[in-house]
């Protein structure tokens, strides 16, 4: 997945989810499972009558922004509305000048009507300032 620390490696090192899952079904039919509810954007498979399953997140070459429930807080505060874009909310703020419980609850659905409706996601490229997963609450 492209984060901040790895954006020089994607070219070379990128396999993408049918590659890989092809590479899984090489051991036995692999079939397509429903996931957990509510569990995000991971597309699941399973091998018929074993235990488990695989859960796969491909933002490259199987979008999946229709089906993402994710937001993140930062470690500075910012409610941030897509892993890969600059759309953030200040919580930090409100929060530090006593903003009441309902005052937050009215700041977190506004801002979930402005997450967007896409990454734009390229191989190789960033689509925002990207920060390391310790910075995001990744």
């Amino acid at each position: 997945m492209p984060v901040h620390e790895n954006l020089e490696l994607q070219r070379d090192a990128y396999v993408s989810s049918d590659e890989i899952l092809q590479r899984v079904a090489a051991i036995g039919d692999l079939e397509p499972v429903p996931g957990p509810a509510g569990n995000g954007p991971a597309r699941y498979f399973a091998f018929p009558r074993a235990p488990g399953a695989v859960g796969v997140i491909s933002p490259l070459s199987h979008d999946y922004c229709e089906r993402c429930n994710r937001v993140r807080l930062t470690a500075d505060g910012r409610l941030r509305l897509c892993l890969f874009g600059d759309h953030a909310l200040d919580l930090r703020s409100p929060l530090r000048n006593g903003a009441s419980t309902e005052r937050l609850a009215d700041l977190l659905r506004s801002a979930m009507l402005i997450k967007p409706e896409r990454h734009h996601l390229r191989l190789g490229e960033s689509a925002s300032r990207m920060r390391a997963f310790s910075e995001i609450g990744g």
